[in-house]
């Protein structure tokens, strides 16, 4: 399996979103993950509902949903509903993403904030025909939901930091698109922050 054709990289973190089905039903959430050799290899935080699946031995099948959609990304971020599907033979999946693929979890490792996995993509399966283009306000947002998931972990200096970083990335956003659905994520996004007392009101 060529991972390589699908964008991925030993280089840094590959942004996917996993989805788990459990004892419970569906769960999903952004994944960063690095290739290594033939495996992707990731941290799952211990305060993630993930996490608690995983050491409760409740996860029946992995997958690795590959998009360049981000408001299916913050959905997944913020708990809205998604649609899911089953595809092959019985993986989980989210509707309208671009791949899907199967993942065994090999090992794991438990470090003080999270657990270290290990990946074994089983195959990949395409769900759309052609690849869409690139926009860079869907992007930002990507980019933004995933240092918004890391603020929790940081110490407050580095929060702050992130923090102007995010504001950067928000104020070159809304130059960059006019679509209704990505804004109303960014304002969702920073409501949060403020929550946090992280952002000027």
């Amino acid at each position: 399996m060529d991972l390589e054709k699908l964008g991925f990289t030993d280089k840094g973190y590959n942004e996917t979103i996993i989805i788990a089905e459990t004892i419970n039903g569906y769960y999903a959430m952004p994944l960063g993950v690095i290739l290594k050799d033939d495996e992707l290899w990731c941290k799952i935080y211990k305060t993630s509902r993930l996490y608690k699946y995983i050491i409760n031995n409740e996860v029946k099948k992995l997958s690795l949903c590959i998009t360049t959609d981000p408001i299916l990304f913050y959905k997944t971020v913020f708990h809205r509903e998604v649609e899911y599907t089953n595809i092959g033979e019985g993986w989980p999946c989210i509707k309208n993403c671009n791949a899907c693929i199967p993942v065994g979890l090999e090992e794991t490792r438990d470090e003080k904030e999270y657990l270290e996995a290990i990946l074994k993509p089983l195959k990949t399966i395409i769900t759309t025909r052609y690849p869409r283009v690139y926009h860079r306000g869907e992007a930002a947002l990507i980019e933004i939901l995933v240092h918004y998931t890391k603020l929790p972990y940081l110490p407050e200096n580095e929060k702050r930091k992130l923090v102007k970083y995010i504001e950067a990335l928000s104020y070159g956003l809304k130059k960059s698109t006019w679509d209704k659905e990505i804004l109303e994520a960014l304002d969702e996004i920073n409501k949060w922050i403020r929550k946090l007392s992280l952002l000027d009101q």
